[in-house]
């Protein structure tokens, strides 16, 4: 997948996808409100790798979400299909994209557990 494929991708499941008039660098923001951005020129094969590490340990990984997209759209198809035969329906597909296996942010500590781990190394030291 190149960059236009992975944006196309975002901006099909959801994420308001934009790109910078002056810089040419890409914008992706998920329903979340988390913001990804991306450089405008795909020439570096190493930027699409890290922004879809970015997306994946943000919980949207981009294989998880081509494959919602794509059985949104087959369920999409048979259910059209269904009513140009006459049937009737009542569902109506959505592509929910939610995080999946996120990275919990590491927690920072505190100015009383930093001393308690300054002292504790001091006493191995010594």
């Amino acid at each position: 997948m190149d960059i236009y494929d992975v944006m196309r991708l975002l901006e099909n499941v959801g994420f308001k996808v934009s790109r910078n008039k002056s810089t040419r660098h890409w914008r992706a923001t998920s329903p979340s409100g988390t913001v990804f951005g991306h450089s405008g020129s795909p020439s570096d094969w190493r930027a699409i790798k890290n922004f879809r590490s970015e997306l994946r340990r943000a919980g949207y990984d981009t294989r998880i979400l081509k494959a919602q997209y794509e059985r949104a759209v087959i369920e999409e198809r048979a259910i059209r299909n269904q009513a140009a035969q006459g049937e009737q329906y009542d569902k109506i597909i959505v592509v929910r994209v939610t995080p999946v296996n996120a990275t919990p942010a590491k927690k920072s500590k505190t100015e009383a557990e930093l001393r308690a781990h300054r002292e504790e190394m001091r006493k191995l030291r010594q």
